[in-house]
Protein backbone atom coordinates (compact mmCIF):
# COMPACT_ATOMS: atom_id res chain seq x y z
CA UNK A 1 0.00 0.00 0.00
CA UNK A 2 1.39 3.38 -0.95
CA UNK A 3 1.89 6.02 1.71
CA UNK A 4 0.60 9.50 0.89
CA UNK A 5 2.37 12.46 2.45
CA UNK A 6 0.30 15.39 3.61
CA UNK A 7 1.67 18.95 3.33
CA UNK A 8 2.12 18.95 7.11
CA UNK A 9 3.94 15.59 7.16
CA UNK A 10 7.55 16.02 8.41
CA UNK A 11 8.61 13.55 5.68
CA UNK A 12 7.41 15.94 2.99
CA UNK A 13 10.34 17.45 1.10
CA UNK A 14 10.15 21.02 -0.15
CA UNK A 15 10.71 21.15 -3.88
CA UNK A 16 13.23 23.84 -4.83
CA UNK A 17 11.93 26.91 -6.63
CA UNK A 18 13.48 29.45 -8.96
CA UNK A 19 11.63 32.15 -7.03
CA UNK A 20 13.14 33.58 -3.81
CA UNK A 21 11.34 34.03 -0.51
CA UNK A 22 11.81 37.80 -0.69
CA UNK A 23 10.02 40.60 -2.53
CA UNK A 24 11.92 43.86 -3.13
CA UNK A 25 10.57 47.38 -3.41
CA UNK A 26 13.02 49.97 -4.76
CA UNK A 27 12.90 53.75 -4.48
CA UNK A 28 15.29 56.64 -3.72
CA UNK A 29 16.95 57.50 -0.40
CA UNK A 30 14.12 59.82 0.67
CA UNK A 31 11.58 57.13 -0.16
CA UNK A 32 13.51 54.52 1.81
CA UNK A 33 13.68 56.81 4.85
CA UNK A 34 9.91 57.32 4.64
CA UNK A 35 9.22 53.58 4.46
CA UNK A 36 11.34 52.96 7.58
CA UNK A 37 9.86 55.87 9.52
CA UNK A 38 6.28 54.81 8.78
CA UNK A 39 6.93 51.06 9.06
CA UNK A 40 4.90 50.90 5.89
CA UNK A 41 4.67 51.57 2.16
CA UNK A 42 2.60 54.49 0.91
CA UNK A 43 0.42 53.88 -2.12
CA UNK A 44 0.64 56.06 -5.21
CA UNK A 45 -1.38 56.28 -8.42
CA UNK A 46 0.75 54.78 -11.20
CA UNK A 47 0.09 55.21 -14.92
CA UNK A 48 -0.44 51.87 -16.62
CA UNK A 49 -0.83 51.06 -20.32
CA UNK A 50 -2.15 47.82 -21.75
CA UNK A 51 -1.42 47.38 -25.45
CA UNK A 52 -3.37 45.06 -27.70
CA UNK A 53 -3.28 44.00 -31.36
CA UNK A 54 -2.32 46.72 -33.80
CA UNK A 55 -2.64 50.17 -32.27
CA UNK A 56 -5.16 49.26 -29.60
CA UNK A 57 -4.26 50.63 -26.20
CA UNK A 58 -5.98 51.46 -22.93
CA UNK A 59 -4.61 53.55 -20.09
CA UNK A 60 -5.56 54.05 -16.47
CA UNK A 61 -4.01 55.01 -13.16
CA UNK A 62 -3.80 52.42 -10.41
CA UNK A 63 -3.14 53.22 -6.74
CA UNK A 64 -0.56 50.66 -5.71
CA UNK A 65 2.85 49.64 -4.42
CA UNK A 66 5.01 47.42 -6.63
CA UNK A 67 7.54 44.76 -5.70
CA UNK A 68 9.78 42.44 -7.70
CA UNK A 69 10.15 38.71 -7.16
CA UNK A 70 13.88 38.65 -7.92
CA UNK A 71 16.92 37.05 -6.35
CA UNK A 72 19.82 39.20 -5.16
CA UNK A 73 21.82 38.05 -8.21
CA UNK A 74 19.09 39.42 -10.52
CA UNK A 75 18.75 42.89 -9.00
CA UNK A 76 21.47 44.88 -10.79
CA UNK A 77 19.51 45.81 -13.93
CA UNK A 78 16.32 46.35 -11.94
CA UNK A 79 18.03 48.86 -9.66
CA UNK A 80 19.29 50.77 -12.71
CA UNK A 81 15.66 51.54 -13.58
CA UNK A 82 13.97 51.91 -10.19
CA UNK A 83 16.66 53.17 -7.83
CA UNK A 84 19.28 51.56 -5.63
CA UNK A 85 17.51 52.05 -2.30
CA UNK A 86 14.96 49.54 -1.20
CA UNK A 87 13.49 47.06 1.21
CA UNK A 88 13.32 43.29 0.85
CA UNK A 89 10.22 41.86 2.52
CA UNK A 90 9.49 38.25 3.42
CA UNK A 91 7.13 36.50 1.07
CA UNK A 92 5.22 35.21 4.09
CA UNK A 93 4.39 38.86 4.90
CA UNK A 94 3.34 39.38 1.26
CA UNK A 95 0.94 36.44 1.41
CA UNK A 96 -0.55 37.62 4.69
CA UNK A 97 -1.10 41.11 3.26
CA UNK A 98 -2.79 39.78 0.14
CA UNK A 99 -0.21 40.88 -2.43
CA UNK A 100 -0.49 39.19 -5.80
CA UNK A 101 1.80 38.62 -8.78
CA UNK A 102 0.99 40.39 -12.02
CA UNK A 103 -0.38 38.38 -14.95
CA UNK A 104 1.60 39.10 -18.13
CA UNK A 105 -0.16 38.97 -21.49
CA UNK A 106 0.96 38.97 -25.12
CA UNK A 107 -0.21 42.20 -26.78
CA UNK A 108 -1.07 40.30 -29.97
CA UNK A 109 -3.34 37.82 -28.20
CA UNK A 110 -7.12 37.66 -28.14
CA UNK A 111 -6.87 37.95 -24.36
CA UNK A 112 -5.18 41.36 -24.67
CA UNK A 113 -7.98 42.55 -26.94
CA UNK A 114 -10.58 41.32 -24.45
CA UNK A 115 -8.85 43.08 -21.57
CA UNK A 116 -8.77 46.37 -23.48
CA UNK A 117 -12.44 46.11 -24.42
CA UNK A 118 -13.33 45.29 -20.82
CA UNK A 119 -11.46 48.28 -19.40
CA UNK A 120 -12.91 50.62 -22.03
CA UNK A 121 -16.44 49.40 -21.32
CA UNK A 122 -16.17 49.78 -17.56
CA UNK A 123 -14.58 53.24 -17.76
CA UNK A 124 -17.30 54.35 -20.19
CA UNK A 125 -20.03 53.06 -17.89
CA UNK A 126 -18.52 54.74 -14.84
CA UNK A 127 -17.94 58.10 -16.54
CA UNK A 128 -20.87 58.37 -18.97
CA UNK A 129 -23.50 56.01 -17.60
CA UNK A 130 -23.06 55.91 -13.82
CA UNK A 131 -25.24 53.32 -12.13
CA UNK A 132 -27.08 53.92 -8.93
CA UNK A 133 -27.57 50.25 -8.24
CA UNK A 134 -24.81 49.17 -5.84
CA UNK A 135 -24.78 45.57 -7.08
CA UNK A 136 -23.96 46.66 -10.64
CA UNK A 137 -21.38 49.13 -9.38
CA UNK A 138 -19.62 46.33 -7.51
CA UNK A 139 -19.67 44.20 -10.66
CA UNK A 140 -17.70 46.92 -12.45
CA UNK A 141 -15.33 47.17 -9.52
CA UNK A 142 -14.57 43.45 -9.51
CA UNK A 143 -13.94 43.46 -13.26
CA UNK A 144 -11.52 46.35 -12.90
CA UNK A 145 -9.84 44.65 -9.96
CA UNK A 146 -8.78 41.79 -12.22
CA UNK A 147 -7.42 44.24 -14.77
CA UNK A 148 -5.38 46.04 -12.12
CA UNK A 149 -3.12 42.97 -12.08
CA UNK A 150 -2.55 42.67 -15.83
CA UNK A 151 0.48 43.94 -17.72
CA UNK A 152 1.97 43.40 -21.16
CA UNK A 153 4.65 40.73 -21.39
CA UNK A 154 6.79 43.18 -23.34
CA UNK A 155 6.44 46.57 -24.93
CA UNK A 156 7.79 50.15 -24.95
CA UNK A 157 9.42 51.25 -21.69
CA UNK A 158 8.96 54.94 -20.89
CA UNK A 159 10.48 56.89 -18.01
CA UNK A 160 9.52 60.51 -17.35
CA UNK A 161 7.96 60.76 -20.79
CA UNK A 162 11.03 59.48 -22.62
CA UNK A 163 11.23 56.19 -24.51
CA UNK A 164 14.04 54.04 -23.09
CA UNK A 165 13.41 50.69 -24.77
CA UNK A 166 10.97 49.91 -27.57
CA UNK A 167 10.76 46.18 -26.72
CA UNK A 168 11.29 45.98 -22.99
CA UNK A 169 10.37 42.62 -21.42
CA UNK A 170 8.27 43.62 -18.40
CA UNK A 171 7.92 39.98 -17.39
CA UNK A 172 11.60 40.01 -16.35
CA UNK A 173 10.58 42.13 -13.36
CA UNK A 174 8.32 39.37 -11.97
CA UNK A 175 6.15 42.10 -10.46
CA UNK A 176 3.87 41.71 -7.46
CA UNK A 177 1.39 44.42 -6.46
CA UNK A 178 -0.52 45.68 -3.50
CA UNK A 179 -3.41 47.75 -4.81
CA UNK A 180 -5.89 49.98 -3.05
CA UNK A 181 -8.69 47.80 -1.62
CA UNK A 182 -12.04 48.04 -3.35
CA UNK A 183 -14.17 50.77 -1.79
CA UNK A 184 -16.47 53.65 -2.58
CA UNK A 185 -15.96 55.57 0.65
CA UNK A 186 -14.54 59.09 0.90
CA UNK A 187 -14.54 59.70 -2.86
CA UNK A 188 -11.69 57.21 -3.25
CA UNK A 189 -11.73 54.97 -6.31
CA UNK A 190 -9.45 51.96 -6.88
CA UNK A 191 -8.53 53.25 -10.33
CA UNK A 192 -8.64 56.53 -12.22
CA UNK A 193 -8.76 57.75 -15.80
CA UNK A 194 -5.37 58.72 -17.15
CA UNK A 195 -6.57 62.32 -17.56
CA UNK A 196 -6.78 62.55 -13.77
CA UNK A 197 -3.01 62.10 -13.41
CA UNK A 198 -1.70 63.80 -16.55
CA UNK A 199 -0.05 66.56 -14.53
CA UNK A 200 2.05 66.42 -11.37
CA UNK A 201 -0.52 68.57 -9.54
CA UNK A 202 -3.42 66.25 -10.42
CA UNK A 203 -1.49 63.16 -9.38
CA UNK A 204 -0.45 64.79 -6.11
CA UNK A 205 -4.08 65.65 -5.37
CA UNK A 206 -5.18 62.05 -5.95
CA UNK A 207 -2.33 60.67 -3.87
CA UNK A 208 -3.28 63.01 -1.04
CA UNK A 209 -6.65 61.26 -0.82
CA UNK A 210 -4.99 57.92 -0.14
CA UNK A 211 -2.12 59.08 2.08
CA UNK A 212 -3.48 57.06 5.00
CA UNK A 213 -3.76 53.84 2.98
CA UNK A 214 -0.55 52.35 4.35
CA UNK A 215 0.80 48.87 3.62
CA UNK A 216 2.27 48.23 7.04
CA UNK A 217 4.89 45.78 8.27
CA UNK A 218 6.74 44.74 11.42
CA UNK A 219 10.51 44.90 11.74
CA UNK A 220 10.75 41.11 11.63
CA UNK A 221 9.09 41.11 8.18
CA UNK A 222 12.13 42.91 6.75
CA UNK A 223 14.84 40.68 5.27
CA UNK A 224 17.02 43.31 3.56
CA UNK A 225 17.47 47.07 3.53
CA UNK A 226 19.41 48.23 0.47
CA UNK A 227 21.37 51.46 0.12
CA UNK A 228 23.36 52.47 -2.94
CA UNK A 229 26.84 52.83 -1.44
CA UNK A 230 28.80 51.11 1.33
CA UNK A 231 29.42 54.55 2.81
CA UNK A 232 25.66 55.01 3.41
CA UNK A 233 25.18 51.90 5.53
CA UNK A 234 26.08 53.62 8.81
CA UNK A 235 23.89 56.63 7.94
CA UNK A 236 20.80 54.45 7.52
CA UNK A 237 21.65 52.39 10.61
CA UNK A 238 21.81 55.62 12.61
CA UNK A 239 18.40 56.66 11.22
CA UNK A 240 16.97 53.32 12.32
CA UNK A 241 18.44 53.78 15.79
CA UNK A 242 16.52 57.07 16.09
CA UNK A 243 13.12 55.52 15.29
CA UNK A 244 12.36 54.74 18.93
CA UNK A 245 11.70 51.08 18.20
CA UNK A 246 12.06 48.21 20.69
CA UNK A 247 15.69 47.21 21.07
CA UNK A 248 15.20 43.85 19.37
CA UNK A 249 13.57 45.50 16.35
CA UNK A 250 16.36 48.06 16.08
CA UNK A 251 19.01 45.33 16.16
CA UNK A 252 17.12 43.32 13.57
CA UNK A 253 16.77 46.21 11.11
CA UNK A 254 20.32 47.53 11.48
CA UNK A 255 21.68 44.04 10.81
CA UNK A 256 19.77 43.87 7.53
CA UNK A 257 21.41 46.85 5.79
CA UNK A 258 23.62 46.12 2.79
CA UNK A 259 24.69 48.09 -0.25
CA UNK A 260 23.81 47.85 -3.93
CA UNK A 261 27.55 48.05 -4.60
CA UNK A 262 28.05 44.81 -2.67
CA UNK A 263 25.10 43.13 -4.39
CA UNK A 264 26.50 43.96 -7.84
CA UNK A 265 30.01 42.81 -6.92
CA UNK A 266 29.22 39.67 -4.93
CA UNK A 267 26.07 38.29 -6.51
Amino acid sequence: MSHSISPQDPQARRISSSHPNTLFHFTNLTGLSGVLQRSGFQLSYAKEKIRGPGTKIVQMAIPMVSFCDLRLSELASHMDKYGSYGVGMSKQWAHQKGLNPVSYINRDSELAESVIKGVEKVLDMVVNHPVEDEEHAWTYMHVMNVQRFIKNYEGPLERNGALQDNSYRFADEKEWRHVLPLKFANDIWPYAEISEVDTAAKKQALNKKIKNELLSFSATDVKYIVVQHDSEIRQVQDQIACLNLPTADTHHLTSRVLSAERIVEDF
